[in-house]
């Protein structure tokens, strides 16, 4: 897990009735056993704690559809960035990985995507890249990703809630 203490850029958001934090780390361009790749982690906070699906009220099968999105957003991110290729060993070029499972979560015997925690790993093979800006415009672009990703996913679990509350009817 990369140090949460070390981050590049970071802001407060405030989506509904809740207060994030969304954090990008500094661009690592010495990943061992990996050359030419730059690695940048992303990760969301609620009151110091890394944030889930669960804990925003979602139930499967939207934390999936969650996640799909957030990887598909940040993968346009880097891709629109960096315009990257494929890598020698035909390996996707970003490649993402999550943390897993927030360990409060596995111990409550959580075991599906709701308790992932949102911090994401994106490895990117630069030989061959065109960035199209500063590494802090990059930075700000993945940061924005997250930050539009959470917005939909607090919009996907108030609907969720909504669709699971009872109608009131008229008498």
């Amino acid at each position: 897990m990369p140090d949460l203490r070390q981050f590049a850029v970071s802001q407060r958001v405030r989506i509904g009735g809740r207060t994030f934090t969304v954090r990008v780390g500094p661009i690592n361009q010495r990943v061992p056993l990996e050359p030419d790749t730059e690695l940048v982690h992303v990760w969301a906070l609620q009151e110091d704690t890394l944030v889930t699906c669960a804990d925003l009220g979602l139930r499967e099968p939207h934390c999936s559809h969650a996640w799909s999105y957030l990887t598909n957003r940040i993968t346009e991110t880097v891709v629109d960035y960096y315009a990257p290729q494929r890598r020698p060993d035909g390996d996707l070029n970003p490649r993402l990985g999550c943390w897993g499972i927030r360990p409060d979560l596995q111990v409550s015997g959580v075991r599906d995507d709701c308790g992932i925690a949102l911090l994401v790993g994106i490895a990117t093979w630069t030989v061959g890249t065109e960035p199209r800006g500063s590494q802090l415009d990059y930075l700000r672009r993945l940061r924005d990703a997250v930050v539009e990703s959470l917005a939909y996913i607090v919009l996907t679990a108030e609907k969720q809630d909504k669709q699971a509350t009872p109608l009131d009817l008229p008498n």
